[in-house]
């Protein structure tokens, strides 16, 4: 059951290429400084569409195959879904207290410094590393338009947090690229997801602070295959020194998702046969066993993690089975059934589509809630196809092996978080989609789909029961 042993660097064919890479990254970063000089004459709309579009047109130049075309669709998609919202973006969801944490900080409104010094206070007593409540996530897409416009539309900042979002995809390319830790065709899959599948673009439909976690994330894999290679004791050394930034990275953006590097860390060790007694223990006993200890391994990981988060298992009143959410709440703390409550919420939430009520979400933007329905069709998708075929991808080579690991280990962050939000999906998926790189770890998409219309059946006989 164990995967191998070894860890390869899963080295592209040559390095020369290196050189040609930096140039590229070069001429983007050029192109992009170029924009935002002259954004002021541009406006807002052509600014942010050229931005986006040369930061996408980087990274189609940096990966082979016919998916890298993909990226195109982002700027194009910003644009034209830019015109849909009626409210005024910033006021999406919880974008307001964003914002409003975003200009004490940054003394943007002239707040007086008692206000400052009050808003630190309760900072300091609410976070381990006075981070976690500002959500300095949001900070880089609101001081990007601030920075580049005296005066921005309101729908400057919806393109801001898009081009950001690229940004940190350009970067952990680049970086991926020129350490030549990871092949490029499974390197590709993850900025893809990051930047134009469905659960992101979805995501961007109001003003949140995943795109620098994601960033961090990336920043750690590409890292961690970076220390464990055969490779320079100064490669690794740095390597290991951009691994702890990732981490610093992941700590302020959200810092539950610490618990799920730590899970990560054990099971990848155990699945590569480093962790030599539990290794050898665990081989010599029956499939039927090992698969029970699984199970109860994942038990006590949940029961371990929700005894410690209360703050984060709160029930939400807003995701899919709003009506009856806290009825559920004794559930969630069922080893197994609770886990896999959350996931199917996360997942389907908001649900259901027919006669769809919740547009406040999207600012009454139409677009997105057939953008939310791709989503949960290609997320159903891709963590069936994990569970299905998880004995396969644990004896996979050690791109998917590893990839597919970390995705599972974020998505545990779901007993530390609220019920029913679509959005805390979201880290896992880019991870957790390297498994499609094999066509023989895909299942159906029929299947995904099929099971989605049954629920949408099953939801509406319920309203009418």
């Amino acid at each position: 059951m164990l995967g191998k042993s070894y860890i390869h660097p899963s080295l592209d064919p040559v390095d020369s290429d290196k050189p040609l890479a930096f140039f590229k990254f070069m001429i983007a970063a050029a192109a992009v400084f170029s924009i935002a000089l002259i954004a002021e004459y541009l406006g807002p709309d052509l600014t942010f569409f050229l931005l986006n579009l040369s930061v996408s047109l980087y990274l189609v130049s940096s990966f082979q195959g016919k998916l890298k075309y993909f990226f195109l669709i982002q700027p194009i998609f910003v644009y034209l879904s830019s015109f849909g919202f009626e409210v005024p973006w910033r006021e999406i969801g919880v974008g307001y207290a964003y914002t409003h944490m975003y200009e004490l900080f940054t003394n943007q409104s002239g707040v007086d410094l008692a206000a400052i010094n009050e808003r630190l206070e309760m900072v300091e007593s609410n976070s381990i590393l006075g981070l976690g409540v500002v959500y300095v996530g949001t900070i880089p897409q609101l001081l990007l338009t601030d920075t580049l416009f005296d005066y921005p539309i309101e729908r400057a900042y919806y393109f801001s947090q898009s081009t950001v979002g690229l940004f940190y995809a350009a970067i952990a390319a680049f970086y991926g690229i020129i350490t030549n830790n990871i092949k490029r065709e499974v390197l590709l899959i993850p900025l893809l997801i990051f930047t134009v599948s469905p659960t992101f673009l979805e995501l961007n439909s109001n003003l949140h602070r995943y795109s620098l976690l994601v960033f961090g994330l990336l920043l750690f894999i590409i890292s961690y295959f970076g220390v464990l290679s055969e490779k320079g004791i100064f490669h690794r050394l740095i390597a290991f020194l951009i691994l702890l930034l990732a981490v610093g990275i992941i700590l302020v953006s959200k810092q539950a998702i610490f618990l799920c590097l730590v899970l990560f860390f054990l099971l990848e060790r155990f699945s590569a046969g480093k962790l030599p007694v539990f290794s050898h223990i665990f081989l010599k006993i029956s499939e039927n066993l090992q698969i029970f200890i699984v199970i109860l391994a994942i038990a006590f990981v949940q029961y371990f993690i929700t005894s410690i988060s209360d703050f984060y298992a709160a029930i939400s009143v807003t995701g899919a089975g709003a009506e009856s959410g806290g009825g559920i709440k004794t559930l969630l703390s069922v080893p197994i059934l609770g886990l896999f409550i959350r996931l199917l919420y996360a997942v389907l939430s908001p649900f259901p589509f027919m006669g769809f009520s919740q547009w406040a979400l999207y600012g009454d933007n139409e677009a997105f809630l057939f953008v939310h329905i791709f989503s949960t069709v290609i997320c159903t998708w891709i963590i069936a196809s994990f569970f299905l075929n998880l004995k396969r991808i644990i004896n996979a080579s050690d791109d998917i092996r590893i990839f597919a690991l970390f995705g599972v280990s974020i998505l545990c962050s779901l007993a530390m978080s609220s019920v029913g939000f679509h959005a805390y999906l979201a880290p896992a998926m880019p991870f957790l989609a390297v498994i499609l790189v094999h066509r023989d770890l895909r299942i159906m998409i029929l299947y995904p789909i099929w099971f989605i219309v049954l629920l949408e059946i099953l939801a509406h006989v319920g309203r009418l029961a």
